[in-house]
């Protein structure tokens, strides 16, 4: 199978940019920077650039939602 043949049957992944993920996390840049240098938040590496895949960090976000009385939180 060809690269190109691939790509025509892989589902296509949108990833975002660290200033568009700090946007909808309510976060600034540099908190990302921070997060993805202790390797907290899922990313991908393309030598220096960072890209998201916010379904990705929605995830990883959701590990840390608390209810009413306090369950759920898993760090922080």
């Amino acid at each position: 199978m060809t690269l190109e043949t691939a790509q025509n049957h892989a589902p296509t992944r949108t990833l975002v940019t660290v200033k568009e993920i700090a946007r909808s996390l309510g976060m600034s840049p540099r908190w990302v920077h921070e997060r993805t240098r202790r390797r907290e938040i899922p990313c991908y590496r393309f030598g220096a650039t960072l890209r998201f895949d916010p379904e990705e960090v929605r995830r990883w976000q959701e590990a840390f939602h608390e209810g009413p009385d306090g369950s759920g939180r898993q760090g922080g």
